[in-house]
């Protein structure tokens, strides 16, 4: 779930950004925003789920021993 939750984190997060984009340039232009606005919501909504989902299911033990002998030979 760790990766689940990051990968679906990341893609909704830049969901989330290019709607916010849209939504702003059609500000400006003083068109409809309703619905640029609505989906960088819903997918700001779900890009958090997937932070909640990062959190709650750590990374599996054998990723975080690779990751701390990765660090540890850096430091060395």
């Amino acid at each position: 779930m760790f990766t689940f939750g990051a990968i679906l984190a990341t893609i909704f997060l830049f969901i989330f950004g290019v709607f916010l984009i849209l939504a702003l340039i059609q500000l400006f232009r003083k068109k409809n925003t309703r619905k640029p606005f609505l989906l960088s919501g819903i997918s700001l909504a779900v890009a958090i789920v997937g932070i909640v989902l990062v959190f709650i299911y750590p990374a599996p033990s054998a990723t975080q021993n690779t990751a701390e002998t990765a660090e540890s030979r850096m430091i060395k």
